[in-house]
């Protein structure tokens, strides 16, 4: 996981923020549109997963409850 962290902050970054620039140059409307619609697609493709939308089935990994659980209290370690 950590890899792909700092593949976004090294690789990715730089990229980033040529495509804001180039973006800010044609208008500053478009560039919040284009990152609205990021935000968005994002968000969709996240609630698509199974995992946001069953987490009943998902387990917290060490305590033993439901990731959901309610009102559960947490053990003491």
């Amino acid at each position: 996981m950590m890899s792909l962290v700092m593949f976004a902050a090294v690789a990715l970054d730089p990229f980033s923020q040529a495509t804001s620039g180039v973006l800010r140059d044609i208008g500053l409307t478009g560039l919040f549109l284009a990152a609205g619609t990021a935000m968005f697609v994002t968000a969709f493709v996240a609630l698509l997963s199974r995992t946001a939308t069953m987490p009943h089935k998902f387990q917290l990994k060490g305590l033993g409850l439901p990731a959901n659980a309610r009102g559960a209290p947490l053990r003491q370690v």
